[in-house]
């Protein structure tokens, strides 16, 4: 089943993602079976405010897993 996620940042998530990038690609690189496709949420100056992902998985609780 495909499932789809629509994720909005909190305030000063920037830092956050600067600081997590590394282990978060290494982590996506584990899972690029699973994703249709994915990419950044940018607001109307293009600045990223979250990201859109749609991925594969057979139940819900796995595709939660699969986003935390």
């Amino acid at each position: 089943m495909t499932w789809a996620a629509y994720c909005l940042d909190a305030p000063g998530a920037a830092l956050l993602r600067r600081e997590h990038l590394q282990a978060h690609l290494a982590y996506v690189e584990t899972v690029l079976d699973r994703l249709v496709i994915a990419g950044p949420l940018l607001d109307g100056a293009g600045a990223m405010i979250g990201s859109l992902i749609v991925l594969d998985a057979a139940q819900e609780d796995e595709a939660r897993r699969l986003l935390e």
